[in-house]
């Protein structure tokens, strides 16, 4: 069960993989794929972190833009969700600490 897994794992990554260089190659709207496969995790992960629904959509539209913005820096040393998730960990931290200011 364990290696259908990083079977699984393997084949994302590559599926990411290509549609990182289809981006990088002009193709902005395969983009998409990539919202797609992770915005329901960033989500989550920024809902509980700053417990507010509004906040949380905000926060992660931001890593979403951040990271397109960022593509060009991705280096494949690091699985592309590793990447992205230290975005969105930064992200909501920093989100978390301007509602804190606010209040």
């Amino acid at each position: 069960m364990k290696s259908t897994q990083i079977e699984t794992d393997s084949d994302q990554q590559a599926q990411i993989e290509t549609v990182i260089a289809q981006v990088l190659a002009g193709r902005r709207e395969c983009y998409e794929t990539i919202v797609q496969t992770y915005e329901k995790q960033i989500y989550v992960y920024c809902r509980l972190l700053l417990r507010d629904q509004t906040e949380a959509e905000d926060a992660a539209q931001e890593v979403f833009i951040k990271a397109y913005k960022g593509l060009g820096s991705y280096e494949k040393r690091a699985s592309f969700s590793s990447w992205l998730h230290r975005i969105k960990a930064r992200q909501a931290t920093d989100s978390s600490i301007q509602s804190a200011a606010l209040k």
